[in-house]
């Protein structure tokens, strides 16, 4: 077997309160702090505990160079164990011809080969799920549910401020007076009503399906290309109605179709190229109910949505304009929020109710995909369709607030 040390290899120390054996051995159980030493795997975002030899072992490894265990036992001087526990975890990537180091050795060239910064790296990796559940919802009627978890969220609350103290302030002030007090905004447009009217939806209507306009609106208008310019050829960057990182929209979207009239359920994928959907997976209505729900963790609600979008990054390509950059993958996040609003916007037009959600099982979703989650991923879910009017239960009720009026009446 031959070794090298994964592109992806961070290591730590933690801080452990332990027993002092000395002393309780003495009569006195005394805690004291012990550091040690933490390594986070490759692929696997896990973290597994090092002694001295697998951090000897780590040390002596590149990440370039193949070598032989054989050789590297007989350098380093001691026993193949350590070897074999750092490859276990990911932290070497080895030449095994198994399907999981098969894996990890693709996962690993990958990232190298797609330009990850590897602190960026690594919150990918340990920010991701797999098989993921939320606690189920309490089955009862909305406004009964509605008092059921404003009383969970108090007793949360109540016992975060006994640990924590107070919350910050909802309103955030450097000062006690401003010192420009601006007028009352302009008359609203309709641009205007659009962004107050935004909200989130997350009871859908299981017997009002979408239709074909509908969703070709939605995605046009939030995704669609709408220009190309050319800047050194052959690279070319598009024109869409959300701004985007160095102009490089990486994002990619995947309709989960449940409902939709004249369109058959199942997962696609939307071609910005042709403004088109290709066909990954054909399902029935109720296998895709299911899989919205395997994808969003368990939340249940989703599934009565008769869209699901996945939203996931070509990093191959924003990291292609920003190799080994600090700031890309805080791009890939900010480029998947531009987009969220504005699909929030063009719901909200067409009277259409839609939910923006980050918790999601990437890596489920990665592998029904068929992506490796490096050269691309997923990284949220979008889902719309007809509003229930009967609610959830989860939704908030705001109480308007105007602040000029606020301040005039002297209130604040």
């Amino acid at each position: 077997m031959r070794v090298r040390r994964s592109h992806l290899c961070l290591l730590s120390v933690r801080d452990d309160d332990v027993l002092d054996i000395d002393a309780l051995l003495q009569g006195d159980a005394t805690v004291v702090t012990q550091p040690r030493l933490i390594g986070l795997t490759g692929g696997s975002g896990n973290e597994i505990r090092l002694d001295d030899e697998m951090f000897e072992v780590l040390r002596g490894v590149a990440s370039t160079d193949w070598v032989s265990k054989k050789k590297l036992v007989k350098r380093l001087g001691f026993s193949g164990t350590a070897i074999d526990r750092l490859v276990k975890a990911g932290l070497l990537v080895s030449d095994k011809k198994s399907t999981k180091h098969t894996r990890i050795r693709s996962e690993d060239n990958a990232m190298r080969r797609t330009g990850w910064n590897i602190p960026a790296a690594a919150y990918h990796r340990t920010s991701s799920w797999l098989n993921f559940k939320a606690p189920p919802t309490p089955d009862a009627p909305p406004a009964r549910l509605h008092q059921e978890l404003l009383r969970e969220s108090r007793c949360a609350i109540d016992k975060r401020i006994r640990q924590s103290g107070p919350p910050p302030s909802h309103f955030h002030n450097r000062r006690e007076n401003p010192d420009v007090e601006l007028p009352a905004p302009p008359r609203r447009s309709s641009l205007h009503q659009l962004l107050l009217a935004r909200k989130s939806t997350r009871a859908f209507d299981v017997g009002c399906d979408l239709t074909v306009e509908q969703l070709n609106t939605v995605l046009y208008y939030t995704f669609g290309c709408h220009g190309i310019k050319t800047i050194a050829p052959p690279l070319a960057c598009q024109k869409k109605t959300s701004p985007a990182g160095g102009a490089m929209h990486a994002t990619e979207v995947y309709p989960l179709i449940s409902r939709v009239e004249g369109i058959a359920p199942g997962i696609y994928h939307y071609r910005t190229q042709d403004h088109a959907l290709e066909l990954i997976e054909a399902l029935s209505v109720g296998q895709a109910a299911k899989l919205v729900t395997k994808f969003s963790a368990g939340q249940e609600y989703f599934a009565a949505a008769p869209v699901c979008l996945f939203f996931t990054c070509r990093f191959e390509r924003l990291n292609y304009k920003y190799p080994e950059h600090a700031k890309a993958y805080k791009v890939a996040m900010m480029d998947v929020a531009h987009l969220s609003q504005t699909a929030y916007l063009v719901c909200t037009e067409l009277e259409l109710g839609a939910c923006f959600y980050g918790a999601i099982n990437d890596d489920n979703i990665n592998r029904r995909l068929g992506l490796d989650g490096v050269s691309e991923g997923a990284l949220a879910a979008f889902a719309l369709g007809h509003p229930d009017p009967r609610g959830d239960g989860q939704e908030f009720s705001y109480e308007p607030y105007d602040p000029v009026a606020e301040r005039r009446s002297g209130s604040r």
